[in-house]
């Protein structure tokens, strides 16, 4: 994934959840003034594997809009888990809470959950 966010944003992640291995890649004449690799857009796809079939650039579109859907939509939980307390402190909470019967666990996770609910 080109985007370091993790979210899905070209054709080549959707390519490699179709086949495992080397099955494609993208061509065209090299720039090599600039040392640029070839842009992945679908004119530039090539299928290594002959028994693949190439897949329409239709088909490539709408799973990618597919897939971004599905990463943007769980947006709450990357930023839930991002500030949730560490394991080790919730486990510490947990501990402190039976004993001194308080709820500091269960605060402190419901702040989080509040400050990010689900879509």
């Amino acid at each position: 994934m080109a985007d370091p966010t993790g979210r899905p944003n070209d054709y080549d992640d959707v390519l490699t959840l179709m086949h495992n291995g080397a099955w494609f890649g993208f061509y065209k004449d090299a720039d090599y003034s600039t040392g640029r690799a070839a842009p992945h857009v679908y004119e530039n796809l090539v299928i290594h594997d002959g028994s693949k079939d190439k897949p329409t650039k239709d088909y490539l579109d709408t799973e990618l809009a597919k897939l971004q859907t599905a990463w943007d939509g769980k947006a709450y939980a990357r930023n839930r888990y991002i500030e949730y307390p560490a394991i080790e402190d919730q486990l510490d909470m947990m501990y402190h809470d039976q004993v001194d019967g308080t709820t500091t666990f269960k605060d402190a996770i419901k702040a989080v959950k509040d400050k990010y609910p689900k879509s």
